[in-house]
């Protein structure tokens, strides 16, 4: 299922569930389609914006979806202009209500609707720590506090929630200027210094596909 027509249906539920009662709401939301139960899990991957892209397993690794469409010349380098043209695009998809702005109630909605795979893919490592020793009385933090949660765990970046991640001044609201910042410190995380831009093959695999790899 292609990222488009996975994002599509709860998208138009959500427009519709704004002018809606919270109960009534809740009813519409909870009712798109899920997953037969006997269907294998797709592979996931979620864009450094936090788009998440869908693949049955058979087929190659998402990344490949979300990276043809960043790249616009086709050239195989996602330059920084295109990595944040992708950004503002995925801005305005966020930006259900189209006032310029990701409200919390359109963040959460991210989290629940359209990538739900970050809820799940959290841990709680609040105050999981190791013994103390005899000889040191600071508390360690066990291999648990190391996982990487959320979208972190289908992405290449370790940025649990990458929607709220760019609310830097916390006022529960993501504006298009916080955005784009956002866009510029992924992309500098992911090019290397000197580099023209984003190669699909110099990305390490996801933990999720790591991990996928180690079942078969």
């Amino acid at each position: 299922m292609s990222s488009v027509l996975a994002r599509s249906v709860p998208v138009r539920l959500f427009q519709q569930s704004l002018l809606l009662p919270a109960a009534a709401a809740l009813a519409l939301l909870t009712s798109a389609p899920a997953l037969a139960q006997d269907q294998p899990a797709p592979q996931t991957f979620i864009s450094p914006m936090g788009e998440p892209f869908r693949a049955p397993p058979d087929k190659p690794f998402p990344s490949a979806q979300w990276f043809a469409g960043a790249d616009a010349n086709h050239d195989g380098v996602v330059s920084r202009e295109e990595f944040r043209a992708d950004a503002m695009r995925f801005f305005k998809v966020l930006d259900v209500d189209g006032d310029g702005k990701i409200s919390d109630r359109e963040a959460t909605y991210y989290e629940y609707r359209v990538a739900p795979e970050i809820i799940g893919a959290s841990v709680d490592t609040s105050g999981v720590t190791a013994p103390k020793s005899d000889d040191d009385d600071r508390p360690r933090n066990t291999p648990l506090a190391n996982v990487r949660q959320g979208a972190a765990h289908y992405s290449w970046l370790n940025d649990a929630e990458p929607v709220r991640s760019a609310d830097v001044d916390f006022n529960r609201k993501v504006t298009p200027e916080e955005w784009k910042a956002a866009a510029d410190r992924k992309f500098n995380a992911l090019v290397p210094d000197g580099a023209a831009g984003l190669k699909l093959a110099d990305m390490p695999a996801t933990p999720a596909q790591v991990l996928a790899a180690k079942k078969r």
